[in-house]
């Protein structure tokens, strides 16, 4: 970085990279609601989340974005006409768009649609930090959080120390619920 800021988003990024491991909770997390502008964002969060996948492709760079960028789209109307009223947030660091969260918040729990963090921010305590921001929403209201994670996906250790159980599994995933002391079965059930 020079004296005066960053001179490029990846200084920047390198920046934080580099200060997140033992610094990131002096840094401040916020969300805001993902816009139009975004598009371009949002399609390198997704592709972040495939390499091994995108890696088996024999296509040519321009091919692999336009398939990244229309399978993102799709992912979002998917989760959109799945979830009504999901909300569709941008991720910050000191204001540097970092991930995303879908989060869908309904009558009787909490849905974490998904969340992504760009790879160079996984493992600094973002997700931790929004997660428990999202529990203490839920206990507020005395519902449950639920998620589905991907078998494999190194998250799901995240999810269990934060004490999210595993309600179903499938071949590929596994359906985690996290509920509130005190809450009651009938105020929680999905």
């Amino acid at each position: 970085m020079t004296p005066t800021g960053p001179t490029s988003y990846l200084e920047d990024i390198e920046g934080l990279r580099g200060e997140a491991a033992g610094h990131l909770r002096t840094r401040r997390v916020t969300l805001r609601a993902s816009g139009p502008e975004d598009e371009p964002f949002l399609t390198r969060v997704f592709a972040s989340t495939r390499p091994a996948e995108l890696a088996l492709l024999a296509w040519s760079a321009e091919q692999q974005a336009e398939f990244v960028g229309s399978q993102s789209r799709f992912q979002r109307r998917a989760y959109a006409e799945r979830h009504p009223g999901c909300a569709f947030e941008i991720v910050l660091v000191d204001g540097m768009p970092v991930g995303r969260l879908f989060l869908a918040r309904e009558a009787s729990e909490l849905r974490v649609v998904d969340i992504a963090l760009l790879a160079e921010f996984r493992g600094a305590g973002i997700g931790t930090q929004l997660l428990r921001r999202i529990l203490d929403e839920a206990a507020d209201r005395g519902v449950a959080v639920c998620l589905e994670v991907d078998l494999g996906n190194p998250a799901s250790r995240l999810y269990e120390r934060l004490g999210f159980a595993v309600e179903a599994s499938t071949e590929l995933q596994l359906s985690m619920r996290w509920t509130p002391a005190g809450a009651t079965q009938e105020k929680t059930a999905s």
